[in-house]
């Protein structure tokens, strides 16, 4: 049988380096003998393979949020992961897919996922990146921010389900390869060179390493989960639905705003402490000590906000839609603890805010909300 190499992450874990390391460096790769797997998504290269894998292999793919933008189109974009799957495994090469999304597929996706590729010739070599639960949570607090939510620990119990998640991964693939994730950024190319060395000892010379993802300041988290709190990025109708007032990665310029690294706080850990120690006694008795906490860094006391956040602030404004400006700039309303730069900052941005406000206020409908868009829309 062909062998394939199935990186499932899992979340976290510099997924997003390895998978365009990976997808910028398709010919080296392939003058090395190797494949890395090729989709699409909205027309363009899709470097992590988590969406195709999840439509294709989970049962209830359609009510996950990577998938709601698709709506009726989902079905045709199932065919062409199908489609796109099956060139694949027509490689002469053995092949390559990242996509931490794998790792959140329960055992009969993951059953049927392994099955695809057993009738099609291919045996699945699985690699995974464990970190410890409570750096993962610091990590998966500010991405959940970045993806649209104002509540850092909404979605928590990610942790909590690492243990029934690796569980899955070993009852259907058990020669699975589990690694620490604190000891794979020791190699000397970090964790992307480390999954590199796995593949082949000879890779990591040769493939231009690219790092990607790095992690975003308190200071950015705070405006985003304001935002989101302003102008949420889902709406809750009957049918749960992106916000016609917000867009994918909308909110990208403030995500390099500089401040401390973001941590939780010691509150926040707090509200989960008994998750994270049963986490702990679990990765020590099934996978070894090696993957158990040794972080205890937290973040405790106000956002602090300087002079030079007002000239980064609107350097990264002027790359937004008026409404988002407009809601941004007034987390900055009616603070004393500001700095000159930054006084006045919100009704500096706020043409149209308390209009803008009203129609969140109130709750429109779909339709309405649509309308106020096609106006705004101008301004992107």
């Amino acid at each position: 049988m062909k062998q394939a190499i199935l990186h499932v992450g899992f979340h976290k874990t510099a997924s997003t380096s390895i998978q365009e390391t990976l997808s910028q460096n398709r010919r080296v790769l392939r003058n090395a003998g190797w494949s890395y797997a090729k989709f699409t998504r909205f027309g363009r290269d899709a470097s992590n393979h988590s969406v195709p894998l999840i439509t294709l292999f989970d049962e209830n793919s359609g009510k996950l949020g990577i998938n709601l933008s698709a709506g009726d189109a989902l079905e045709a974009e199932y065919r062409r992961y199908s489609a796109e799957l099956d060139q694949n495994l027509r490689s002469d090469l053995p092949l390559i897919l990242s996509g931490e999304g794998a790792s959140t597929l329960n055992k009969k996706g993951l059953y049927r996922l392994r099955q695809r590729f057993a009738d099609r010739g291919w045996q699945l070599r699985v690699i995974a990146f464990i970190r410890a639960p409570t750096p993962l949570l610091h990590s998966t607090a500010a991405q959940i921010v970045k993806g649209g939510s104002a509540g850092v620990l909404q979605k928590a119990p990610l942790a909590n389900r690492l243990s029934r998640r690796i569980d899955a991964v070993r009852a259907v693939f058990p020669d699975a390869e589990f690694y620490p994730f604190e000891g794979t950024k020791g190699h000397e190319h970090g964790p992307v060179g480390f999954f590199l060395e796995l593949i082949d000892p000879a890779l990591p010379r040769h493939v231009r390493i690219r790092r990607e993802n790095e992690r975003i300041s308190e200071n950015a988290v705070a405006l985003l989960r304001h935002l989101n709190t302003a102008i949420p990025f889902h709406i809750h109708t009957p049918k749960r639905r992106v916000n016609p007032l917000r867009m994918l990665n909308d909110s990208l310029p403030l995500h390099g705003l500089s401040g401390r690294r973001f941590y939780l706080s010691s509150a926040d850990l707090e509200t989960v402490s008994e998750e994270i120690a049963e986490q702990n006694a679990w990765l020590a008795e099934n996978l070894g000590p090696q993957f158990c906490d040794t972080e205890t860094t937290v973040l405790d006391g106000p956002v602090q906000w300087t002079d030079a956040h007002a000239a980064e602030l609107r350097a990264c404004l002027r790359w937004m839609p008026a409404h988002l400006r407009t809601a941004v700039a007034s987390y900055f309303d009616d603070r004393p603890d500001l700095p000159d730069a930054l006084k006045g900052f919100g009704a500096r941005y706020g043409i149209g805010h308390h209009r803008l406000m009203r129609f969140l206020r109130e709750a429109p409908g779909i339709g309405r909300l649509e309308t106020i868009y096609r106006t705004l829309r101008r301004q992107w």
